[in-house]
This record gives C-alpha cells, sequence and structure tokens, in this order.
C-alpha cells in the first residue's frame, strides 16, 4: 500500500520524467506557438477572416477565435496523446513504470502534464493578439480571472478526451480512424463555427444533436469569457457539461489504460 505522502512523491517523480523527455521540444513549441503563429492567427483569424465573413470587425471576431482555439486544443491534447498511444505501443516505457507503481498515477501525471502544457501554449493566444489587432479587438468585456480557469477546464476535457481515444486503439490506423471519425466529427458539430443558438435557430435538430458534443460545452464556455450574450447556452450549463464530460473521459480512459497495461 502507498501512503498519501508516498503517492504525492511518486506523483512529482513522474512530472518530472515528463519534463525531461519533453523541455527541448517544449521550448520550440513556446517559441512557434507564441512567435509566428500568434501572428499569423491574428492576421487570418482575427483580421482577414472577419471581414470575409461579416465585412466588418465587431463582436463576432472573437466567436471567430472561440472556435479556432478550440481547434488548437484538440490538435495540441492529440499530439500529445499520439505520444502517450506510441508509449504503450511502441517504446514500452510505460509498461516499466507499471510494475512498480499504481496505475492511476502514472496516468493521472501524463494526463496533469499534457494538460498543463497545452494550456500554456495556448493561454497567452488571445492577451498577445489583442497587442497585435489594437482596437480590431475588443476585449473589454472579457473577464480574465474566468478565462483562466475555464480555459485550464477545456485544456483538461480535451486532452483526456484525446488520452481516452488513443487508450482505445492499438494500430497507427486506429488513431487516422478516431481522428477522422470521432474527434472531427464531435468537432464539426461542437458549436466552434457559431454559437449554440445558431445552429438550433437554423434547425432544432442540429441544435439538439450539438448538445452530444463535448465541444460545444468547451465553445460555449469560451466564449463566456470573451463577450456576453443572450445567444450562448447559460454558463452553468456550458460549464456543467465540461465538468461532466471531463470525468467521463477521465474514469473511462483510466479504466482503459489498467487493461491496456497491466502490472
Amino acid at each position: 500500500m502507498f501512503t498519501l505522502r508516498s503517492q504525492l512523491q511518486l506523483f512529482c517523480v513522474l512530472l518530472e520524467r515528463e519534463w525531461l523527455v519533453y523541455r527541448k521540444r517544449l521550448f520550440g513549441l513556446f517559441v512557434s506557438f507564441l512567435g509566428i503563429r500568434v501572428i499569423t492567427a491574428s492576421f487570418q483569424e482575427g483580421y482577414i477572416r472577419p471581414l470575409m465573413y461579416f465585412a466588418q470587425i465587431d463582436r463576432r471576431v472573437l466567436m471567430v477565435l472561440s472556435g479556432f482555439l478550440i481547434k488548437r486544443f484538440v490538435l495540441r491534447g492529440f499530439d500529445f496523446a499520439y505520444a502517450y498511444f506510441n508509449d504503450m505501443q511502441h517504446q514500452r516505457n510505460i509498461w516499466f513504470q507499471r510494475a512498480s507503481m499504481p496505475a492511476s498515477l502514472i496516468y493521472a501525471s501524463r494526463l496533469f502534464f499534457a494538460t498543463t502544457a497545452t494550456y500554456s501554449l495556448l493561454v497567452f493566444f488571445i492577451p498577445l493578439m489583442k497587442v497585435y489587432l489594437q482596437s480590431h479587438l475588443d476585449l473589454s468585456h472579457t473577464n480574465w480571472l474566468l478565462y483562466a480557469g475555464i480555459f485550464y477546464l477545456i485544456a483538461y476535457m480535451v486532452t483526456s478526451f484525446a488520452f481516452l481515444c488513443m487508450g482505445a486503439v492499438t494500430s497507427q490506423r486506429g488513431t487516422i480512424i478516431m481522428r477522422l471519425r470521432v474527434s472531427d466529427v464531435l468537432l464539426l458539430f461542437g458549436a466552434f463555427h457559431v454559437t449554440w443558438l445558431a445552429m438550433y435557430t437554423a434547425h432544432p435538430f442540429w441544435g439538439y444533436a450539438s448538445l452530444c458534443s463535448p465541444f460545444t460545452y468547451a465553445s460555449e464556455s469560451l466564449r463566456h469569457t470573451l463577450f456576453t450574450g443572450g445567444d450562448l447556452l447559460p454558463l452553468w450549463f456550458a460549464v456543467g457539461g465540461l465538468l461532466l464530460w471531463s470525468t467521463i473521459f477521465t474514469l473511462a480512459g483510466m479504466r482503459l489504460f489498467k487493461r491496456r497495461v497491466p502490472r
């Protein structure tokens, strides 16, 4: 039996291992995300696309940016989850850890590290875009404290979903199928291009169908932090959906991990 103190020590050791593995790559990602990608995203997603869609720059630019960030969450989350899949299938480092450590600690450490890394790479996107876009990006109604909290919750939900998907497949072909037939479909239903109300107004079927996608709650929650409006799902409902899906993905992912990598 592991005591609470020993579990915390093991958790810190596992996190340190993740840091040593990823630190060089993370440095390159930070340079890319906080430099080149922010500049290109500011020009394309924060200026050109809204002008093409709406012929003017207004509050709707934040709706476009919300969808852009949700997609970036998915890409980053699956990037870390693919490394998790590759370790289980090929490198087998995780099997050696499983021989002496509880499965819950191993899974939680990888999930926590991937979530925090994804969060750190993306959380500064909006503030830096404001620097480049200036008056073209109105953040006067942004709740920054709520933004920081919900941003991390979205990062966790998306990363736990990605880990679950990669834990459910056993081949490279399976990872591609999971991305194309599950993740991308849920993303398209996830109201990341338009608000949930717009989908419901177009046809109630699409509105109710989008409620089955976890990304709907991520998109609507993020929009609540950036602007206000009656065309959004209630904040309590959106955050509640995030928490519910996060719990489901975490428990299901951990259960799959225990079955895939037995002691």
